[in-house]
């Protein structure tokens, strides 16, 4: 039981490490944002994972 539970959380966390990984090869996420608007850092990381992950779907699926 824990081995599977163990197996679940190992393969969700990959999935989230290779999504960051990406954005941060695309330069999504950059050490300093440099926009001071409240708000809008949070809306540019939800537009580079919409975008990462768009880029994982293959083209023939869309």
């Amino acid at each position: 039981e824990e081995q599977r539970y163990n197996q679940e959380v190992s393969k969700t966390r990959v999935g989230i490490e290779n999504a960051i990984g990406g954005m941060k090869r695309y330069n999504i996420l950059v050490p300093r944002f440099r926009n001071r608007l409240e708000g809008f850092a949070d809306s540019v990381i939800a537009i580079g994972a919409g975008l990462w992950n768009l880029n994982c779907i293959p083209l023939a699926t869309l």
